[in-house]
């Protein structure tokens, strides 16, 4: 089956990527792995919005990396599932006051991202080809034949050229092993999100909006004046969620 489209969505590929650097900076990623198991200081309460790929992730990883002494909980707007961009309406899924059978009632139909890819030797980092390929093992991504997935373009003397764009090269082409890996979600690209999600063993609040401008409060202590972060005293920082107007709790990170 050929694919034809105009654009690939890369928002899976971007958002693990930002994450991956995010949870690996150093100072940050030393800060969580010193939370040691026999340390009495209390577990750290941490807010993350969003339960996209990046919000899971990043959750997933300071779960991880902080020896479980930072509590993560995730707040996503979706109503059955978190996922974002790499969600998808799965059988069965109805939406909310609707009974009537229809044919994509019946179908995985994937919301928007629909690839992922991994370049070649000079192309995505390690980590995140060693993450994509544990997702393929799992059976929960699988490849795109080579040659299957095209772009539709201009061409000058007729009205368009199809033209490959996952690795259909000849055998000599140097260049054959930078072409991309492209793959699919075996039972839709939600499937990541839920994979994500379930190794991850923190909290996710489903179906709460938190809005951009008044959802979050810092209700934390207040550096004193003419200070600057070299001589203020260390400050205990609390931040306040809330969805609809009500209170959804009181974190120590954000």
């Amino acid at each position: 089956i050929t694919i034809i489209f105009t654009s690939i969505r890369r928002a899976t590929v971007a958002a693990f990527q930002t994450r991956q650097r995010a949870a690996t900076n150093r100072p940050f990623r030393t800060q969580l792995q010193g939370m040691s198991k026999d340390d009495d200081e209390a577990t750290t309460t941490v807010a993350i919005i969003g339960g996209g790929i990046s919000g899971l992730s990043c959750a997933q990883h300071i779960k991880q990396y902080s020896n479980g002494k930072c509590k993560p909980t995730v707040f996503d707007t979706g109503r059955l599932r978190p996922g974002g961009r790499c969600s998808s309406r799965f059988l069965g899924d109805e939406k909310e006051g609707t009974s009537k059978a229809t044919f994509l009632k019946s179908q995985i139909v994937d919301h928007a991202a629909q690839i992922v890819s991994v370049m070649g030797r000079n192309g995505d980092d390690n980590m995140f080809s060693k993450q994509v390929q544990e997702w393929e093992e799992k059976g929960i991504l699988k490849r795109f034949p080579k040659g299957s997935v095209c772009e539709v373009k201009p061409h000058p003397s007729k009205p368009f050229e199809i033209v490959s764009v996952n690795g259909e090269q000849n055998a000599d082409d140097d260049n054959k092993d930078d072409a991309a890996v492209m793959y699919y979600g075996a039972n839709g690209m939600g499937s990541i999100p839920l994979a994500i999600a379930s190794d991850g063993g923190f909290q996710i609040e489903q179906d709460v909006w938190v809005s951009p401008s008044n959802g979050v409060k810092y209700t934390g202590a207040k550096p004193p004046p003419n200070s600057t972060p070299r001589t203020s005293p260390p400050l205990q920082t609390k931040w306040q969620v809330k969805a609809k107007g009500q209170i959804l709790g009181t974190f120590d990170k954000l």
